[in-house]
């Protein structure tokens, strides 16, 4: 008895054994690939052998201010940047390389690191996070929903947002200044969709970030780019552990 009970864990330590080396082997080949891709593209840099790229920006805001300054300047079409030394992430920054994009059929990013899965709590595993077969299903079920025939009476609430848009724009028209139209629009684009769904008339493009649901739209969007600038944050049991602890 005491032989197999010696036998057994000798076979169950070298199984574990077995499974650890084949996965740091698996991880060193992507590594290797991974390496051999971003040497032939701009990467925020210099990488450093812990943080990777982490160390050059410590918030969303920087993070855009560095792409935004290097594909001005090398003309990139797409910019990557290493988050520790796990992995890297590629930033779109070119019309070609987004159609590209755009035309594929491979999965969301919803492993671990990718965007899309730390959404997941928040906004559920619906056609925004979803990938495959459901992805698949769920567009065949509410492609009918954007029929011309089922959108047309709503044109009045499409005019009516605009509307309002456009008067958003007319207070920045008379000063002659550029303005950032990207929190305009995405007002307008969060009324339109609130009237038309939820039949909710709220004062969206009027109160902006004082409007209670846009103001925890925009919390939670900033957690959100906060834990994916923050590698140990990326499991969700620390998130977890943190909470009840």
């Amino acid at each position: 008895m005491e032989l197999f009970s010696v036998f057994t864990v000798k076979a169950v330590l070298t199984l574990i054994v077995t499974f650890v080396f084949w996965q740091l082997f698996k991880f060193a080949t992507k590594y290797r690939e991974w390496r051999k891709v971003t040497s032939q593209m701009s990467v925020i840099g210099p990488i450093h052998p812990l943080w990777g790229s982490l160390h050059k920006f410590k918030d969303i805001g920087e993070f855009m201010t560095i792409i935004k300054e290097i594909a001005s300047k090398e003309r990139s079409k797409v910019v990557g940047y290493w988050f520790m030394f796990f992995f890297p992430e590629f930033n779109v920054v070119h019309p070609d390389s987004a159609k590209i994009l755009m035309k594929s059929s491979e999965p969301k990013a919803i492993g671990f690191g990718g965007a899309y899965g730390m959404m997941k709590s928040w906004l559920g595993d619906g056609l925004l996070i979803s990938s495959g077969k459901k992805w698949e299903r769920n567009r065949r079920l509410i492609t009918p929903a954007f029929h011309f025939g089922i959108l047309k009476p709503y044109v009045n609430i499409y005019n009516s947002s605009t509307d309002k848009f456009l008067n958003n724009l007319k207070e920045f028209a008379v000063t002659n200044k550029p303005v950032d139209v990207f929190p305009l629009v995405s007002l307008e684009t969060l009324d339109t969709i609130l009237r038309c769904a939820f039949s909710y008339e709220g004062k969206i493009q009027t109160e902006g970030l004082k409007h209670p649901y846009v103001a925890a739209v925009s919390r939670l969007a900033h957690l959100l780019s906060e834990r994916w600038l923050q590698p140990w944050l990326y499991w969700d049991t620390y998130i977890i552990l943190h909470r009840v602890f």
